[in-house]
């Protein structure tokens, strides 16, 4: 047996039950981790406990993680609401952030979305483990699948491009590895949508800049942050629909299936990487649309 996986310290595990919540395995592993330290932690600031890490620090301890890419997890549990930042340091320029978990925040989706929820624990047990953890490696690769080539359709993708730019790009394996490399750094699909759609927009009747609507620039991990925020800027947000009511609310049997499709799309709000609840989400609208 091999003394790296052994031997090696400090051994990290992975819950997969909350790389299935979270939608992502390093997410999980380093919120994890922040709930180890904050328990041995003496940074006692307003009632709680804090840690805190330099980017160098971060990257000390998750060495398999690009820098960026660990910046943008913790953003991403911070926008979720999971991970408290503070600034408790003696010297005014220092930016370094504290974090800490808001664990009530975190009571309040394990409630929702509890083990007895057979729903979500038949997609559990069928289609990951039924074990409580796993090794980091195992589920990192079940993860990588999840995302790449398999659930991908990277022609479709291409032509899409191609028809919407005006170009001739062509399904070779160094303009698939652009995608790949981006969805593994927890970017979406729908994250590329919107920055391609936005360059087009910009770019395509543009003498100078039409040459550059191409995946090299396009979607270069030294652009595609930059171009991404952008683009969130310009695009509109989707207009909600007004709901129609045939009959008045107090009148109207609550439909059950019909309440959980709304939970399910309330939790894929905040973790729209969960490919569990958005696989039994998927099965309830097909109910619905069946029992209709």
């Amino acid at each position: 047996m091999s003394k790296l996986i052994t031997n090696e310290e400090p051994v990290m595990v992975i819950s997969p039950k909350l790389a299935v919540l979270l939608g992502d395995a390093d997410k999980a592993i380093i919120l994890q981790q922040i709930d180890y330290w904050l328990d041995h932690s003496n940074n006692i600031r307003d009632g709680h406990k804090w840690v805190y890490n330099s980017v160098a620090d971060w990257k000390r301890h998750f060495p398999w993680i690009s820098t960026s890419t660990i910046t943008r997890k913790l953003k991403s549990l911070e926008d979720q609401g999971l991970l408290i930042t503070g600034n408790y340091n003696k010297r005014k320029f220092d930016k370094t952030k504290w974090y800490r978990i808001d664990y009530d925040e975190f009571k309040k989706i394990e409630k929702a979305f509890s083990q007895n929820d057979q729903t979500i624990m038949s997609f559990w047990v069928n289609g990951v483990s039924q074990n409580d953890k796993t090794n980091t490696r195992e589920y990192t690769d079940n993860n990588t699948d999840i995302i790449n080539s398999n659930k991908f359709d990277y022609n479709e993708f291409i032509e899409w491009f191609n028809e919407l730019a005006d170009k001739d790009l062509k399904n070779t394996e160094i303009n698939r590895q652009y995608i790949k490399d981006l969805l593994n750094d927890g970017y979406t699909k729908e994250d590329l949508v919107n920055v391609i759609e936005y360059k087009v927009n910009e770019w395509k009747d543009n003498e100078k800049m039409n040459r550059y609507l191409r995946f090299k620039t396009l979607l270069s991990p030294n652009n595609f942050e930059r171009y991404l925020q952008d683009a969130k800027e310009f695009l509109p947000s989707e207009p909600q629909k007004e709901k129609k009511r045939k009959v008045p609310l107090k009148e109207k049997e609550r439909d059950p299936i019909e309440e959980k499709i709304n939970q399910y799309k309330l939790f894929l709000e905040k973790f729209p990487d969960n490919e569990i609840i958005r696989k039994a989400l998927e099965r309830l609208e097909q109910q619905k649309q069946d029992n209709d």
